[in-house]
């Protein structure tokens, strides 16, 4: 589970998309819960061996993982990484890894707050919504 919740919820799904325009080369997931507000974590979702931290301006802060059961890169993007966490390191799932942010520029768009999540094969991006079922992860569509 990349967002400490018993369900994922995904508020953009993987692929062509009217707006923002383009490929969504991920899953948009929702990292609040309104009633009570809380402000939920990102964690590892398996165990993970982290191979870059890096951030934008624009788009907030962004890890990228090598899953060490699965294979596949994950990305999350529009997150803050946790203190402690560098590149190289290895983590436990279940562990958090960051929180997410909202940079001026997404507030400016109305973006509200949210992980973006990748998952990539050996070349290219692939909907997480399969990850999620090989890993048994909950999720639905809101």
């Amino acid at each position: 589970m990349p967002v400490n919740r018993h369900t994922q919820i995904i508020v953009s799904p993987f692929g062509p998309r009217a707006w923002p325009p383009g490929f969504h080369r991920g899953v948009d997931l929702r990292t609040v819960i309104r009633e009570p507000f809380k402000q939920l974590f990102i964690v590892a979702p398996e165990n993970i061996k982290i191979i870059k931290i890096g951030w934008q301006d624009k788009w907030g802060g962004n890890i990228i993982a090598r899953g060490l059961d699965s294979g596949y890169k994950l990305k999350f993007i529009h997150v803050k990484e946790a203190d402690g966490l560098a590149e190289g390191k290895t983590v436990e799932t279940g562990t958090i890894i960051a929180r997410p942010v909202t940079t001026d520029y997404m507030k400016e768009r109305n973006f509200w707050q949210h992980l973006h999540f990748e998952t990539w094969g050996p070349v290219k991006p692939f909907d997480p919504v399969k990850y999620f079922d090989e890993r048994g992860i909950k999720y639905e569509y809101k």
